[in-house]
């Protein structure tokens, strides 16, 4: 109960201290000029079946994610009252306190999503938007939000950022991560035919080729920021792997093979 009351006193994006006010926080400033169209998709991984941002064109029935079409239509005048809403939260996220716990970030993030979206139907150009169209939207603000806040949100850049302990909750972030890459150097001995998988028809130079390409896809994740950027770095290596798979007819075997070459 304490930590919903002290976020929606301090960071409520209902509340009428979200009045656009002047301010000149780098890092919690939004505007339309924020985001030049030769930058919009600037840190996006390409999905292994098409480029993600690659919608132009298509048919909007078939799933994408731009977010460069995101930034258009938040620079449409109509939506200015979107740009304001998320530049006060943003602010207030920076500035109300020097540091927020990890549950009080989950919760302020996610009711400021849950405030926005509902703004979207009030505003063109939303509001005219379709379903998949406004997934979009969803999608972009997200990304837009986290990209902001990576610095201030995830534990490992907190400390050296901000110059200040961090709480427990991060501490124990950070903990978790240095276990993880105990346990990743503790079991780096650990080769394939170790895993109870066995790939047949298939060289070892092709093998390995298929290796270095999902550790490559997989690595990605420490270069984006937002949710769904890092899930398609996830996916694109699966891609790769059901892709050795397939030359190494055991694509019938499901998880059974699939999951020893993800670990390994």
């Amino acid at each position: 109960m304490g930590v919903q009351k002290d976020t929606s006193n301090e960071a409520d994006p209902s509340n009428e201290k979200y009045e656009e006010g002047p301010h000149d926080d780098s890092e919690g400033k939004v505007t339309t000029s924020s985001f030049p169209e030769d930058q919009a998709s600037t840190n996006t991984p390409t999905d292994s079946s098409g480029d993600a941002n690659s919608s132009h064109g298509k048919d909007l029935d078939e799933a994408f994610f731009d977010f460069q079409l995101f930034i258009k239509q938040l620079k449409h005048p109509l939506a200015d009252p979107i740009i304001r809403y998320t530049r006060s939260f943003l602010h207030n996220f920076c500035t109300q306190r020097p540091l927020w716990t990890a549950s009080e970030q989950v919760k302020l993030i996610t009711d400021f999503e849950t405030f926005i979206f509902n703004k979207f139907t009030l505003y063109e150009p939303f509001k005219s938007l379709n379903s998949l169209q406004f997934k979009n939207a969803q999608e972009g603000m997200e990304k837009l939000i986290m990209g902001k806040l990576y610095f201030r949100c995830f534990s490992p850049f907190l400390k050296q950022n901000l110059k200040i302990d961090i709480d427990e909750e991060h501490g124990r972030d950070i903990m978790d991560d240095i276990k993880l890459s105990a346990k990743i150097k503790e079991y780096r001995f650990i080769e394939v035919n170790n895993l109870d998988t066995t790939l047949q028809q298939i060289n070892t130079s092709k093998f390995t080729k298929f290796v270095e390409l999902g550790c490559t896809e997989l690595n990605k994740i420490n270069k984006f920021k937002s949710p769904r950027d890092k899930i398609i770095c996830i996916l694109n290596c699966c891609k790769v792997i059901y892709g050795l798979l397939k030359h190494s007819k055991e694509s019938t075997h499901g998880a059974d093979s699939f999951i020893p070459l993800l670990i390994y």
